[in-house]
Formats: structure tokens, sequence, C-alpha cells
């Protein structure tokens, strides 16, 4: 049975339980992910799953009651009434509840045309990008990693109160991660690109992942100390990723952030406006509407270096006494609604990244950052990485640099900016959220090396 019609059956089964307040939330996911790891022209690992289901919502005496299933039967419709029904009954809590009304408008989201790619055709490319990256420098070695997936997510919701919304996102990727050896040395690096698949060059996108791993060769540490440091558009994307939580309004309301109630204030330089915009016009995530059914909507999050907004869902709004920014999301199905944003970005200015060295002369230019999930605390904005990258000395880009730890504050460091590059990079998905930036230049940090 598809969703249509179990949704059909689900509403039926909530009028007849005499219902007046409930909603229908729908999430599924078809992946296709393959892998080569090898020099034997085939494929280490081939995976293709489909996941997804149905969670009800209901408001009874005042009380939501939510059920979850991936069963789409008529019993199961009318089993998963009830049980939402009883999980009501058994709840107590004090705070407001509502379901979002339908909206007079919602924006319309275009979308860029993906077609999802037949698995055989991603077995051919992804063969074809590990033999590219094999044929590209001799020293380039079997523990090479090719690495490609696709997928198709489509949500929707409807609700007693006029909702009826939907919404479907196709993404493709191609990965290649190139290990070089020389002189008992071995190098990584790793390129990744997103587009419809047909458009994906498997042979540019190999010859830049070796091309980066061979830049590595010969790197070596530097003496610590407090250097410049230009972060490469993608790390700084990363950084932008990993600290994003700290502009929801959930987590400034739980104590997790330290912008509650800092609206107005000037908390970064004036080279920075940070936006969140779910009809970004190159990306391949955009909607309308959010995982309660609030019209999605562009909103400047900072303006040049104002903080104007956090993040919120309707709950979080209402404590706040705002009206949502259309930013509830869910992971699953059967997750509880939290707060995500869309195309989330630092704006890009007008320097080149030649024209940052300049201005920076002399320090270091971070090109790779790891230990991300146990080295950075949203919460303070400490962070404590091992990074990669370069030198620059006298203006020019001159040797690699590894073993060394970048050390910080994401707040302090927003405020630190002084140059920003002209091209945004964005990185792979995570879920509906895509996080963006282009090359900053920061004042300081702290590096410790040998």
């Amino acid at each position: 049975m598809q969703f249509q019609e179990f949704k059909d059956y689900v509403v039926t089964a909530a009028e007849d339980a005499g219902l007046t307040e409930y909603e229908v939330y729908y999430k599924n996911t078809v992946q296709v992910n393959v892998m080569a790891v090898s020099d034997q022209n085939e494929v280490n690992q081939f995976s293709s799953s489909e996941n997804g289901g149905v969670c009800f919502r209901c408001i009874v005496n005042k009380t939501m009651g939510y059920a979850s299933t991936e069963c789409f039967t008529l019993e199961e419709a009318k089993k998963l009434v009830k049980k939402a029904m009883e999980n009501a009954e058994s709840i107590e809590t004090e705070d407001e509840i509502e379901l979002h009304k339908a909206e007079e408008h919602y924006e319309t989201a275009h979308k860029k045309y993906i077609e999802f790619p037949q698995s055989s055709k991603l077995i051919e490319k992804t063969l074809q990008a590990q033999r590219k990256a094999l044929d590209a420098d001799k020293r380039v070695t079997g523990g090479t990693m090719t690495y490609s997936a696709a997928y198709t997510t489509t949500e929707a919701i409807c609700n007693s109160k006029g909702l009826d919304l939907s919404n479907t996102i196709t993404v493709s990727e191609l990965e290649v991660s190139p290990v070089i050896a020389e002189k008992e040395q071995m190098y990584s690096s790793y390129e990744v690109k997103i587009s419809d698949w047909d458009s994906l060059d498997a042979k540019e996108i190999a010859n830049r992942a070796v091309k980066k791993g061979i830049e590595k060769i010969g790197a070596e540490s530097i003496e610590s100390g407090t250097y410049p440091v230009v972060f490469s558009a993608d790390q700084m994307a990363t950084m932008l990723g990993t600290f994003s939580s700290i502009f929801s309004a959930e987590n400034a309301q739980k104590g997790l952030s330290l912008l509650i109630k800092r609206e107005g204030e000037q908390i970064a330089s004036k080279l920075v406006t940070i936006i969140d915009d779910p009809f970004y016009e190159d990306s391949f995530i955009t909607c309308s509407f959010d995982a309660e059914g609030a019209a999605t909507k562009t909103k400047t999050i900072i303006e040049e270096g104002e903080f104007k907004t956090l993040l919120y869902n309707w709950q979080t709004a209402k404590k706040a006494g705002v009206k949502t920014t259309g930013n509830a999301s869910k992971a699953s199905y059967s997750s509880p609604i939290s707060i995500m944003p869309y195309n989330f970005f630092l704006s890009a200015k007008d320097m080149t990244l030649e024209e940052l060295f300049a201005k920076m002369e002399n320090g270091v230019y971070i090109t790779e950052l790891n230990g991300l999930h146990a080295g950075a605390n949203a919460v303070t904005g400490d962070f404590s990485l091992s990074a990669e990258g370069f030198l620059i000395k006298d203006k020019t880009l001159t040797k690699a640099v590894k073993n060394i730890t970048v050390s910080g504050n994401f707040y302090t460091l927003l405020k630190e900016i002084i140059g920003v590059g002209n091209k945004i990079e964005f990185l792979p998905p995570r879920g509906y959220s895509v996080f963006g930036s282009p090359a900053v230049l920061i004042r300081e940090l702290a590096i410790a090396g040998k």
C-alpha cells in the first residue's frame, strides 16, 4: 500500500475516533551506495535500502500523543490512531501545544532536476573514478577508495487544520580518496562532488583528489605559536556546520548556547553575514515548508556582524513570544521535532584566495580539520582540532604542514575574521541541511606544532 492510500485510512480512523486535532507526517528515503577499495576493477561494497514510515500526532485533552509505524495496512492505521490517543492520555505536561494551520502562501521551492541513477550507472562511474585515480600517478596505492551514493527523500505532512504538503529531494555524489606512497610515507586526501549523476566527471574528480594528495608530500610540523590563519572554504563550512547548533532556539532556551537574548548585539566582524536560505538557487536541497508545516523563509542570522535571530520551531517560538522561522526538522519519520537550518552559509565578499594570502603575509592555510566530534564544544564554542595545510611565507603558499593542532573559540573566531573570499563552497547535505562558506582570514589562532 502506498502512502496516499494509507494516509486516507489514518484520517478516517482519526475522525471515527472523534479526534478533531491530528497530523499525519511521512518521511521515506531510498538510497544506493557503492564503494571500491582495490585495484581489481571490482566493487567492494554495494547496498540498496529504503527506510521510512508515518508518525501520527493527535491532541487529546490538551495533550499531544504520538505513534509511528512502517506498516501500511488498514488494521495498522486503526492501531496507530489508538496508540497515539493512549499515549496522549499518559503524558503530563504544562507546555502549550498546537498543530500548525495551513498558511495562505508557501513560496515555491525551485529545484534542480536530478534523475535518480540506475545502480549499474553508479557502479560504472565509481569504478571509472577508481581507475582514473590509480592511473593519475604511479604513487597512488591500492588503498585508494572511491565512494558514490544517490538518495531520494520524500517528506509529506497533512493535518486537520488544512495542511496537505509534500516535497521530494534527490542527491547524488561521488567521492575519491586516494592514498599516495612516497619514500615509505603515506599521504591521503579526498575530493567530493555533488551534482546530477550524468554531470559528475570521474576523471576530473579523481585528478583533483590525487593532486591534493601529492601536494602533501614532504609535509612536516611547524613551531608552536600564534599565527594568522586562512581556512579554506570547505573547512570554514565545516566549522560553521559543527557550531550551527548555537543558532538553535531550542539549545539557547536550554542553556546550551551563549546566544540567548542577544539579538541586536555585535557578535562578529562586520565582514560576517550568515544566511539561512531554503530556496538557494544553486542548491539541490530546497523546501517551502518545515516538519510542522510552517512556511519556510530566507532569513539573515548575522548581518554585518550583528546578531539578528535564532532559528525557531513552533514550540520554541511560542516560548520566546516570536513567530517560528520555519526551521522545525525531523531526522526520520519517528524522530522528535528539533531545529535545523537549510542552506546555511557565510556570504562571500570580494577577495581571491591569493589576496587573502597577501593580506595575511605570513601564516597558515588550513585545508583539513579532524576530530571535530571530540575536539569541538558547541556549548562553549571552544575547539582544539588536528589540522593539515600549508605554510604561507611572504604572501606565498610554500611547504605542506601536518601534525598541528589549531585551538580557539568559535565566538571569538567570528569576531576575528578580517578577510572573506569571493567563492562559496558547499559541503554534502546533512539531511535537509547544507553548510557553505568562502575562504576566510582569521587575525590569529593558537597552533600547537613541534
